[in-house]
């Protein structure tokens, strides 16, 4: 089952944050549109979806739905979370990273 494709992509005040606290750790981010997230990352060799909610924002119907078809959407709502999220680590670093597979510039 496919969610449909109607996803407007207003950012996320706290986007350019969480992109480059992910990006200072090593890690691969791509910015999606199109699609029920809004970031596609690479840490350690593993693709992570990450959909951005500010405060008390909810998932909307359809991100609901993308879920429910087994799609794997990680809310976030901070750079921290992101990236205790992908690297399992509070204080995640490249160096750290670099030991466990992970990508570095």
């Amino acid at each position: 089952m496919s969610a449909p494709l109607t996803y407007a992509k207003k950012r996320d005040r706290v986007e350019p944050d969480i992109v480059s606290t992910l990006e200072r750790i090593g890690c691969l981010v791509m910015r999606v549109n199109e699609v029920p997230f809004d970031l596609l990352v690479q840490c350690r060799g593993i693709l992570w979806a990450l959909e951005i909610k500010t405060g008390k924002g909810v998932l909307k119907p359809s991100q609901k739905e993308a879920i429910a078809a087994g799609w794997r959407i990680h809310v976030v709502r901070t750079a921290g979370e992101a990236a205790m999220l992908v690297t399992g680590s509070p204080n995640p670093t490249p160096a750290r990273l670099r030991t466990h597979g992970g990508h570095t510039k």
